[in-house]
């Protein structure tokens, strides 16, 4: 997505400064900017040509032949081309020939054509005898035919390693590489237009193109500048904006802990209302209950235990007629159901039968809870 934004990029402004130069007079535009001048690196494998382009001019400066021993070299040898015909070092082109660089087309579906730098990544392998991290290609789109749904796409492709050590070779001996051709572009590079391949890297500075006038270039500056604070400007309205954003979140998150502390506040306080319900309503329960059983026991009978529980009542003691005390308790409006549970056994020491009765509670006092 980035490689194709600075495509478009990079398109805009070149039209528009071809559009600024066409506007200024050509005795005018002479005199101000000069007349440019280019070196060309033509790498044939075998041999590196050293060529000199001024204008429409082209002048070959010498040939260096290559060899194992002088791969090293390189630098120093186009250094030394460079000092005898009293060049400078500045900018140059790249050129791939002798079949070094491979030229073709392909035709892709029409609807690639959004994301026709993924596709062709993803195609490369299929496209060339290599893989794609052996070689650098670049692309433009020819044509179309809308009918047949086709786009016809003009690729040249070269391989990393021949791009590679002819840019490190231009810069170790001071050049500026600036754009990398071959192919059947490789005589025709004068006039650089808007269907050149470049195969240097993306991320190496390249000024591809015609040279900028110093008027365009200043315009460019002022351009950019305006653009830079703009975006400034609108990205310091949503940083404030995201700033307000982020206290607002923090006042929100707050209110909810503080809602959360309330909650947990209340519920603890229905949880001791609740209790306190129950004791209330238990306790009175309880108590009629004993007051009942106590009224009812016979006389020299004891308990031991007193238990209500889930509606029901039990009671474990000592009597002289367990079965008294059976017939006593159900004569009772509150109680029903009562019955032994477990048989009743004679204490010698006490001469007393130990009992251990249960009975239900009637609707008259129901209990949810339980006392002991």
């Amino acid at each position: 997505m980035l490689s194709e934004i600075g495509r478009i990029i990079k398109g805009f402004f070149r039209w528009w400064i071809t559009e600024l130069r066409s506007l200024v007079p050509a005795n005018l535009l002479r005199g101000f900017v000069g007349r440019r001048e280019t070196l060309r690196l033509r790498y044939a494998g075998e041999a590196l040509t050293v060529e000199r382009e001024r204008g429409a001019e082209l002048l070959e400066l010498g040939q260096i032949p290559i060899s194992a021993d002088m791969e090293q070299k390189m630098p120093d040898e186009i250094g030394n081309l460079l000092k005898r015909h009293r060049v400078r070092p500045g900018p140059a082109d790249l050129v791939l020939s002798g079949g070094l660089a491979l030229n073709r087309e392909v035709e892709l579906p029409i609807e690639v054509a959004e994301n026709l730098a993924e596709v062709l990544a993803f195609e490369m392998d299929r496209l060339t005898p290599f893989r794609a991290d052996e070689i650098y290609y670049d692309y433009a789109v020819k044509g179309s035919d809308p009918e047949l749904k086709h786009l016809i796409v003009g690729l040249l492709i070269a391989r990393r390693a021949d791009i590679d050590r002819l840019a490190d070779w231009a810069r170790k001996a001071g050049l500026e590489p600036r754009s990398a051709g071959g192919g059947r572009e490789e005589d025709a590079r004068v006039e650089r237009g808007e269907g050149s391949f470049d195969l240097l890297p993306r991320e190496t500075p390249n000024a591809r193109g015609v040279w900028l006038t110093r008027a365009t270039v200043l315009l460019v500056v002022i351009t950019l500048l305006l653009s830079g604070g703009a975006l400034y400007a609108s990205m310091a309205r949503d940083r404030r904006a995201l700033d307000l954003a982020e206290e607002k979140v923090a006042d929100l998150r707050a209110v909810a802990a503080e809602m959360k502390t309330l909650e947990e506040r209340a519920e603890q306080l229905r949880q001791k209302r609740n209790f306190v319900l129950e004791e209330k309503r238990d306790r009175p329960v309880s108590l009629a209950i004993l007051d009942e059983v106590t009224r009812r026991i016979p006389d020299g009978s004891w308990l031991l235990r007193f238990i209500v529980k889930d509606g029901e009542l039990r009671i474990i003691g000592f009597a002289g007629e367990p079965s008294r005390l059976v017939r006593n308790l159900e004569e009772s409006p509150m109680l029903s159901s009562v019955r032994f549970a477990a048989p009743v056994t004679r204490d010698p020491r006490l001469q007393m039968d130990r009992f251990n009765l249960t009975a239900k509670i009637g609707s008259e006092a129901v209990s949810e809870g339980g006392t002991e």
